[in-house]
Protein backbone atom coordinates (compact mmCIF):
# COMPACT_ATOMS: atom_id res chain seq x y z
CA UNK A 1 0.00 0.00 0.00
CA UNK A 2 1.37 3.52 -0.88
CA UNK A 3 2.45 5.47 2.07
CA UNK A 4 0.09 8.30 1.34
CA UNK A 5 -2.58 6.20 1.17
CA UNK A 6 -1.40 4.31 4.57
CA UNK A 7 -1.08 7.94 6.34
CA UNK A 8 -4.37 9.40 4.97
CA UNK A 9 -6.06 5.75 6.74
CA UNK A 10 -4.51 6.08 9.96
CA UNK A 11 -5.40 9.50 10.22
CA UNK A 12 -9.12 8.65 9.43
CA UNK A 13 -8.90 6.12 12.06
CA UNK A 14 -7.24 8.33 14.19
CA UNK A 15 -10.17 11.09 13.96
CA UNK A 16 -12.76 8.71 14.15
CA UNK A 17 -11.29 7.45 17.46
CA UNK A 18 -11.19 11.41 18.77
CA UNK A 19 -14.61 11.88 17.82
CA UNK A 20 -15.94 8.87 19.42
CA UNK A 21 -13.80 9.71 22.18
CA UNK A 22 -15.22 13.02 22.60
CA UNK A 23 -18.45 12.04 21.90
CA UNK A 24 -18.90 9.46 25.11
CA UNK A 25 -16.88 11.99 27.22
CA UNK A 26 -19.26 14.50 26.03
CA UNK A 27 -22.79 12.16 26.46
CA UNK A 28 -20.95 10.77 29.91
CA UNK A 29 -20.76 14.75 31.12
CA UNK A 30 -24.19 15.64 29.78
CA UNK A 31 -26.26 13.14 31.55
CA UNK A 32 -24.39 13.91 34.71
CA UNK A 33 -25.50 17.61 34.06
CA UNK A 34 -28.51 16.66 33.27
CA UNK A 35 -29.61 14.09 35.52
CA UNK A 36 -31.30 16.43 38.36
CA UNK A 37 -33.57 17.67 35.69
CA UNK A 38 -34.18 14.69 33.67
CA UNK A 39 -37.24 13.72 36.08
CA UNK A 40 -38.80 17.12 35.70
CA UNK A 41 -38.25 17.03 31.64
CA UNK A 42 -40.05 13.69 31.43
CA UNK A 43 -42.96 14.65 33.84
CA UNK A 44 -43.14 17.89 31.80
CA UNK A 45 -43.06 16.00 28.34
CA UNK A 46 -46.31 14.33 28.48
CA UNK A 47 -48.41 13.38 25.36
CA UNK A 48 -51.76 14.58 27.05
CA UNK A 49 -50.24 17.69 27.98
CA UNK A 50 -52.08 19.56 24.67
CA UNK A 51 -48.39 21.26 23.63
CA UNK A 52 -47.00 17.60 23.00
CA UNK A 53 -49.92 16.29 20.89
CA UNK A 54 -49.74 15.90 17.09
CA UNK A 55 -52.61 18.26 15.94
CA UNK A 56 -54.20 17.75 12.46
CA UNK A 57 -51.48 18.82 9.52
CA UNK A 58 -52.81 21.57 7.38
CA UNK A 59 -53.91 20.49 4.25
CA UNK A 60 -54.93 22.17 0.90
CA UNK A 61 -58.22 22.88 -0.30
CA UNK A 62 -59.71 22.34 -4.14
CA UNK A 63 -62.57 24.73 -5.06
CA UNK A 64 -64.44 22.58 -8.09
CA UNK A 65 -67.28 23.84 -10.17
CA UNK A 66 -70.50 21.82 -10.39
CA UNK A 67 -68.96 20.09 -13.47
CA UNK A 68 -65.87 19.03 -11.12
CA UNK A 69 -64.13 21.18 -12.84
CA UNK A 70 -61.26 22.19 -10.51
CA UNK A 71 -61.35 25.91 -10.10
CA UNK A 72 -57.92 26.47 -7.70
CA UNK A 73 -56.14 25.17 -5.19
CA UNK A 74 -56.35 27.00 -1.92
CA UNK A 75 -53.40 26.62 1.18
CA UNK A 76 -51.07 29.20 3.24
CA UNK A 77 -47.11 28.27 3.01
CA UNK A 78 -47.75 24.37 3.38
CA UNK A 79 -49.07 22.75 0.01
CA UNK A 80 -50.14 19.76 0.82
CA UNK A 81 -52.36 16.56 -0.07
CA UNK A 82 -52.80 13.79 2.83
CA UNK A 83 -52.55 10.21 1.31
CA UNK A 84 -52.95 6.90 3.17
CA UNK A 85 -49.87 4.92 3.59
CA UNK A 86 -51.46 2.26 1.34
CA UNK A 87 -51.65 4.37 -1.58
CA UNK A 88 -48.15 5.53 -1.29
CA UNK A 89 -45.64 2.94 -3.38
CA UNK A 90 -43.22 0.64 -2.25
CA UNK A 91 -40.67 2.49 -4.19
CA UNK A 92 -41.19 5.56 -2.15
CA UNK A 93 -41.11 3.47 1.14
CA UNK A 94 -38.48 1.42 0.78
CA UNK A 95 -36.49 4.36 -0.65
CA UNK A 96 -37.27 7.32 2.38
CA UNK A 97 -36.60 4.00 4.92
CA UNK A 98 -33.33 2.92 3.41
CA UNK A 99 -31.92 6.31 3.48
CA UNK A 100 -33.48 7.57 7.01
CA UNK A 101 -34.67 4.76 9.26
CA UNK A 102 -33.71 1.27 7.76
CA UNK A 103 -34.74 -0.40 10.75
CA UNK A 104 -38.00 1.43 11.61
CA UNK A 105 -39.84 -1.43 12.01
CA UNK A 106 -37.81 -3.46 13.93
CA UNK A 107 -36.19 -1.30 16.48
CA UNK A 108 -37.73 1.09 19.25
CA UNK A 109 -38.46 4.70 19.07
CA UNK A 110 -34.96 5.61 19.59
CA UNK A 111 -31.98 3.21 18.08
CA UNK A 112 -28.51 3.69 19.65
CA UNK A 113 -26.97 1.13 17.22
CA UNK A 114 -28.26 3.25 14.79
CA UNK A 115 -26.39 6.41 16.37
CA UNK A 116 -23.00 4.67 16.85
CA UNK A 117 -23.53 3.40 13.06
CA UNK A 118 -24.13 7.02 11.64
CA UNK A 119 -21.74 8.97 13.53
CA UNK A 120 -18.99 6.30 12.07
CA UNK A 121 -20.27 6.39 8.47
CA UNK A 122 -20.19 10.17 8.74
CA UNK A 123 -16.92 10.56 10.01
CA UNK A 124 -15.36 7.79 7.66
CA UNK A 125 -17.27 9.94 5.11
CA UNK A 126 -15.70 13.76 6.00
CA UNK A 127 -19.87 14.25 5.54
CA UNK A 128 -23.16 13.85 6.78
CA UNK A 129 -24.20 10.77 4.56
CA UNK A 130 -26.46 9.23 7.46
CA UNK A 131 -28.97 10.90 10.41
CA UNK A 132 -28.94 8.94 13.64
CA UNK A 133 -32.32 9.96 14.30
CA UNK A 134 -35.66 7.18 13.91
CA UNK A 135 -38.18 8.15 12.03
CA UNK A 136 -40.17 8.55 15.15
CA UNK A 137 -38.03 10.92 16.36
CA UNK A 138 -38.05 12.96 13.53
CA UNK A 139 -41.74 12.97 13.28
CA UNK A 140 -41.58 14.53 17.14
CA UNK A 141 -38.21 16.86 15.87
CA UNK A 142 -41.11 18.36 13.25
CA UNK A 143 -44.54 18.00 14.57
CA UNK A 144 -43.91 18.88 18.63
CA UNK A 145 -40.29 20.92 19.41
CA UNK A 146 -38.50 23.87 17.66
CA UNK A 147 -35.30 23.47 16.05
CA UNK A 148 -32.87 24.26 18.34
CA UNK A 149 -29.99 22.42 19.14
CA UNK A 150 -29.33 21.36 22.88
CA UNK A 151 -29.70 18.21 24.96
CA UNK A 152 -32.61 19.59 26.67
CA UNK A 153 -34.08 19.29 23.26
CA UNK A 154 -33.09 15.70 22.42
CA UNK A 155 -33.66 14.72 25.71
CA UNK A 156 -37.36 15.42 25.68
CA UNK A 157 -37.33 14.08 21.62
CA UNK A 158 -36.36 11.05 23.40
CA UNK A 159 -38.94 11.24 26.03
CA UNK A 160 -41.81 12.25 23.38
CA UNK A 161 -40.52 9.42 20.83
CA UNK A 162 -41.38 6.41 23.62
CA UNK A 163 -44.59 7.67 24.16
CA UNK A 164 -45.46 8.31 20.76
CA UNK A 165 -44.72 4.53 19.82
CA UNK A 166 -47.04 3.83 23.25
CA UNK A 167 -49.57 5.40 21.53
CA UNK A 168 -49.88 5.04 17.64
CA UNK A 169 -48.72 2.14 15.45
CA UNK A 170 -45.68 1.92 13.98
CA UNK A 171 -47.72 2.85 10.39
CA UNK A 172 -49.67 5.10 11.82
CA UNK A 173 -46.30 7.37 12.79
CA UNK A 174 -44.83 5.95 8.85
CA UNK A 175 -47.95 7.46 7.60
CA UNK A 176 -47.85 10.79 9.60
CA UNK A 177 -43.92 11.42 8.94
CA UNK A 178 -44.12 10.49 4.62
CA UNK A 179 -47.27 13.22 4.98
CA UNK A 180 -45.27 15.86 6.81
CA UNK A 181 -41.91 15.87 5.76
CA UNK A 182 -40.63 19.18 4.16
CA UNK A 183 -39.36 18.35 0.27
CA UNK A 184 -38.70 22.35 -0.38
CA UNK A 185 -40.85 24.87 -2.53
CA UNK A 186 -43.22 24.59 -0.06
CA UNK A 187 -44.78 20.92 -1.04
CA UNK A 188 -45.05 18.99 2.35
CA UNK A 189 -45.63 15.40 2.41
CA UNK A 190 -44.46 12.68 -0.86
CA UNK A 191 -48.00 13.57 -3.04
CA UNK A 192 -47.36 17.24 -3.09
CA UNK A 193 -43.78 16.56 -4.12
CA UNK A 194 -43.87 14.22 -6.65
CA UNK A 195 -46.64 16.93 -8.36
CA UNK A 196 -44.04 19.70 -7.37
CA UNK A 197 -41.08 17.91 -8.79
CA UNK A 198 -42.59 15.36 -11.40
CA UNK A 199 -45.74 16.44 -12.20
CA UNK A 200 -47.18 13.18 -11.38
CA UNK A 201 -49.15 11.18 -8.52
CA UNK A 202 -47.14 10.03 -5.66
CA UNK A 203 -47.89 6.54 -7.13
CA UNK A 204 -46.50 7.01 -10.11
CA UNK A 205 -43.06 7.22 -8.43
CA UNK A 206 -40.00 4.57 -9.25
CA UNK A 207 -36.98 4.15 -7.74
CA UNK A 208 -35.07 7.00 -9.34
CA UNK A 209 -37.54 9.44 -8.28
CA UNK A 210 -38.20 8.48 -4.66
CA UNK A 211 -34.75 8.09 -4.30
CA UNK A 212 -34.33 12.17 -5.07
CA UNK A 213 -37.00 13.00 -2.96
CA UNK A 214 -35.56 11.21 0.00
CA UNK A 215 -32.61 12.57 -0.55
CA UNK A 216 -34.21 16.01 -0.18
CA UNK A 217 -35.19 15.26 3.50
CA UNK A 218 -32.00 16.03 5.34
CA UNK A 219 -31.64 19.27 3.59
CA UNK A 220 -34.20 20.73 0.44
CA UNK A 221 -32.92 23.78 -0.07
CA UNK A 222 -28.96 22.72 0.05
CA UNK A 223 -30.13 19.24 -2.78
CA UNK A 224 -32.35 21.35 -4.26
CA UNK A 225 -32.43 19.31 -7.80
CA UNK A 226 -33.74 23.20 -9.96
CA UNK A 227 -31.19 25.09 -8.30
CA UNK A 228 -28.06 23.37 -7.09
CA UNK A 229 -28.42 20.28 -9.45
CA UNK A 230 -24.71 19.11 -8.76
CA UNK A 231 -25.26 18.73 -5.00
CA UNK A 232 -28.49 17.25 -5.84
CA UNK A 233 -27.32 14.55 -8.05
CA UNK A 234 -24.58 13.86 -5.51
CA UNK A 235 -26.96 13.18 -2.54
CA UNK A 236 -29.46 10.95 -4.67
CA UNK A 237 -26.27 8.80 -5.47
CA UNK A 238 -26.29 8.40 -1.93
CA UNK A 239 -29.75 7.19 -1.45
CA UNK A 240 -29.44 4.70 -4.46
CA UNK A 241 -26.26 3.37 -3.06
CA UNK A 242 -28.36 2.65 0.32
CA UNK A 243 -31.11 1.03 -1.96
CA UNK A 244 -28.42 -1.30 -3.45
CA UNK A 245 -26.98 -1.77 0.06
CA UNK A 246 -29.99 -3.05 1.71
CA UNK A 247 -30.85 -5.37 -1.27
CA UNK A 248 -34.01 -3.38 -3.20
CA UNK A 249 -31.76 -2.67 -6.06
CA UNK A 250 -28.87 -4.28 -8.27
CA UNK A 251 -25.78 -2.11 -8.62
CA UNK A 252 -26.70 -2.29 -12.50
CA UNK A 253 -30.16 -0.43 -11.78
CA UNK A 254 -28.63 2.40 -9.42
CA UNK A 255 -26.18 3.34 -12.21
CA UNK A 256 -28.75 3.31 -14.67
CA UNK A 257 -31.62 5.26 -12.21
CA UNK A 258 -28.46 7.72 -11.47
CA UNK A 259 -27.83 8.77 -15.11
CA UNK A 260 -31.66 10.13 -15.52
CA UNK A 261 -31.59 13.76 -15.58
CA UNK A 262 -33.31 15.88 -12.42
CA UNK A 263 -36.06 17.96 -12.39
CA UNK A 264 -35.04 21.27 -14.10
CA UNK A 265 -38.17 23.13 -13.25
CA UNK A 266 -40.95 23.37 -10.71
CA UNK A 267 -44.53 22.29 -11.69
CA UNK A 268 -47.93 23.86 -10.63
CA UNK A 269 -50.22 20.79 -10.85
CA UNK A 270 -53.34 22.79 -9.56
CA UNK A 271 -54.51 26.17 -10.30
CA UNK A 272 -53.92 29.18 -8.17
CA UNK A 273 -56.52 31.99 -7.46
CA UNK A 274 -56.62 34.26 -9.80
CA UNK A 275 -60.01 36.08 -9.53
CA UNK A 276 -62.17 37.99 -7.76
CA UNK A 277 -64.44 35.57 -7.16
CA UNK A 278 -62.50 32.53 -5.79
CA UNK A 279 -61.22 35.17 -3.40
CA UNK A 280 -64.89 35.46 -2.34
CA UNK A 281 -64.87 31.80 -2.12
CA UNK A 282 -61.62 31.70 0.03
CA UNK A 283 -63.22 34.66 2.36
CA UNK A 284 -66.40 33.12 2.65
CA UNK A 285 -64.16 30.00 3.51
CA UNK A 286 -62.09 32.27 6.45
CA UNK A 287 -65.50 33.72 7.84
CA UNK A 288 -66.61 29.86 8.51
CA UNK A 289 -63.46 27.23 8.56
CA UNK A 290 -66.07 24.31 8.77
CA UNK A 291 -67.46 25.13 5.43
CA UNK A 292 -67.62 21.82 3.40
CA UNK A 293 -69.42 23.82 0.54
CA UNK A 294 -70.21 27.32 -0.73
CA UNK A 295 -73.34 27.44 -3.05
CA UNK A 296 -76.41 28.65 -1.88
CA UNK A 297 -75.25 31.86 -2.47
CA UNK A 298 -72.41 31.73 -4.98
CA UNK A 299 -73.34 30.40 -8.44
CA UNK A 300 -70.27 30.60 -10.66
CA UNK A 301 -72.43 29.91 -14.02
CA UNK A 302 -74.53 33.24 -12.37
CA UNK A 303 -73.22 36.94 -12.44
CA UNK A 304 -75.86 37.89 -10.97
CA UNK A 305 -74.33 36.06 -7.70
CA UNK A 306 -70.98 37.49 -8.48
CA UNK A 307 -69.17 39.96 -6.25
CA UNK A 308 -69.92 43.74 -6.89
CA UNK A 309 -66.37 44.26 -7.59
CA UNK A 310 -63.40 43.24 -8.60
CA UNK A 311 -62.08 41.37 -11.41
CA UNK A 312 -64.76 38.91 -12.97
CA UNK A 313 -64.09 35.15 -13.61
CA UNK A 314 -62.43 34.13 -16.80
CA UNK A 315 -64.78 33.63 -20.31
CA UNK A 316 -63.03 30.19 -20.31
CA UNK A 317 -63.87 28.75 -16.86
CA UNK A 318 -67.17 30.32 -16.80
CA UNK A 319 -67.92 28.26 -20.34
CA UNK A 320 -66.70 25.00 -18.19
CA UNK A 321 -69.69 25.23 -15.32
CA UNK A 322 -72.45 24.46 -14.61
CA UNK A 323 -73.83 26.72 -11.76
CA UNK A 324 -70.98 26.56 -8.89
CA UNK A 325 -70.91 24.58 -6.45
CA UNK A 326 -67.62 25.56 -4.78
CA UNK A 327 -67.64 22.41 -2.59
CA UNK A 328 -64.00 22.60 -0.30
CA UNK A 329 -62.36 19.21 0.10
CA UNK A 330 -59.39 17.34 0.74
CA UNK A 331 -58.06 17.09 -3.04
CA UNK A 332 -58.49 13.60 -4.09
CA UNK A 333 -61.96 12.71 -2.40
CA UNK A 334 -65.48 12.85 -3.18
CA UNK A 335 -66.43 16.78 -2.84
CA UNK A 336 -69.22 15.25 -0.65
CA UNK A 337 -66.41 14.43 2.33
CA UNK A 338 -66.28 16.81 4.71
CA UNK A 339 -62.79 19.29 4.64
CA UNK A 340 -60.92 18.34 7.58
CA UNK A 341 -62.16 14.54 8.18
CA UNK A 342 -60.66 11.32 8.73
CA UNK A 343 -57.69 12.46 6.57
CA UNK A 344 -56.32 14.50 9.97
CA UNK A 345 -55.88 11.48 11.95
CA UNK A 346 -52.39 10.17 12.19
Amino acid sequence: MPAGRLLAGVRKFLTLLLVVALSGAGLAVSALALAPQARDIVSATRVEDPRFRLRPLDERSIVYAGDGTVLASLHREQNREIVPLEDIPDTVIQTILAVEDENFYDHGPVDLRSTVRALFENVSAGDVEQGGSTITQQLVKISLLSPEQSLNRKLREAVLAVQLERDLTKDQILRRYLNSVYFGGGAYGVQAAAELYFDKDVGELGWGEAAMLASLIQNPVGYDPVLRPQQAQERRRVALQRLVETGHLTQEEADFYDAAPLPTVRNQALPQPNDYFIEEVKQRLLDDPKAVSIAASLDFHDPASWPASGPQPDAARLAASRGLAARLAPAGASPAVSHGSAHDRP
